[in-house]
């Protein structure tokens, strides 16, 4: 069957144009079993009819490989840089926010409370928040009661 030229708006396909030709006749399936021999007069009686019984071929059982263990990473909290520290708190769940918020107040508290002298030091006068520590405070004080 050959068929005339495709509408414009379709591709022709590559095989519309070839001309028709009869199907092609399938043959029989070939066995891949040899066929049955008729029994001769050196082969045994007791014969297994199944064929050779396989022999098993032993296993030999491998130690589960050890699960690898990354390492934990250190994080030098001191050696980040400011952009650092913020795309690391950007990057915190909503509940791993709230305990790093915590844990930075328990630490702004111990570093503003005064020392108490050690016997070894020579000043009697306690020592001085960092002024900077406490402007952070002030403005993080500023920024939370802004909101209300």
């Amino acid at each position: 069957m050959v068929t005339s030229e495709p509408p414009p708006d379709r591709q022709p396909c590559l095989f519309e144009t070839l001309p028709e030709t009869e199907p092609r006749r399938r043959r029989g399936r070939r066995s891949s079993k040899p066929p049955a021999a008729a029994p001769g007069p050196e082969a045994p009686a007791e014969a297994n009819p199944a064929g050779p019984v396989p022999v098993p071929v032993p296993i030999k059982a491998t130690p589960p490989a050890e699960p690898l263990r990354a390492e934990p990473v250190r994080l030098d909290a001191a050696a980040l840089s400011n952009p650092e520290l913020a795309d690391l708190v950007t990057g915190l769940t909503d509940s791993s926010l709230g305990f790093l918020l915590i844990e930075v107040v328990h630490e702004v508290k111990r570093r503003l409370m005064p020392t108490e002298l050690s016997e070894d030091d020579d000043d009697s006068t306690p020592r001085r928040p960092n002024p900077q520590l406490l402007r952070a405070v002030r403005t993080a004080t500023l920024e939370l009661t802004e909101g209300e």
